[in-house]
């Protein structure tokens, strides 16, 4: 799957909802981009996050518009969005960042990870967020996404994880 931006450069869509894009500066809005960010896309509203090499998280919406939501504390190496459309999750070195997508403001919440977290997703259970770590710990955990504490420890992985996909 591709999606086309503007200005004609064609994004790249995983399987997985998240794609990377390699230009510099967006001429429209002024914002500038660090090459291979990680962005998701929210089908329900079209809007898209990225992350970027600086920590940096811009929100963009289908009307051309974006906007810096405030900057966490280490590179967010993963983002959803929430099934509530005004919040955005992502996750670093040991924490859960959630931002309101109105406001842009940051929540971090601790987590029981002893790593990176490298991937979330949500359940069908919009109080249930799955994760995976690498680095320094290679978890795979159910978290409450209202404030990061575990709900389930699924289990250890003998090598670093990088994504986590939950069956229906």
């Amino acid at each position: 799957n591709f999606l086309r931006s503007k200005d004609g450069d064609k994004w790249r869509l995983s399987p997985q909802g998240f794609f990377w894009r390699g230009f510099l500066n967006d001429p429209d809005t002024g914002m500038t981009w660090l090459k291979e960010e990680l962005e998701t896309l929210d089908p329900a509203t079209g809007r898209v996050a990225s992350s970027g090499a600086d920590n940096r998280v811009a929100l963009s919406h289908p009307d051309g518009s974006s906007r810096w939501l405030d900057r966490p504390p280490t590179r967010a190496r993963t983002l959803a969005f929430a099934p509530d459309p005004s919040q955005l999750y992502g996750g670093g070195w040991f924490q859960l960042y959630r931002w309101d997508t109105r406001s842009g403001a940051l929540e971090v919440l601790d987590t029981e990870h002893e790593g990176i977290i490298q991937h979330i997703r949500f359940l069908q259970q919009p109080d249930q967020l799955a994760s995976i770590s690498r680095q320094t710990d290679s978890s795979v955990l159910i978290l409450d996404p209202a404030n990061g504490s575990t709900r389930e420890f699924i289990g250890r992985h003998e090598l670093c994880g990088n994504y986590v996909e939950v069956s229906p």
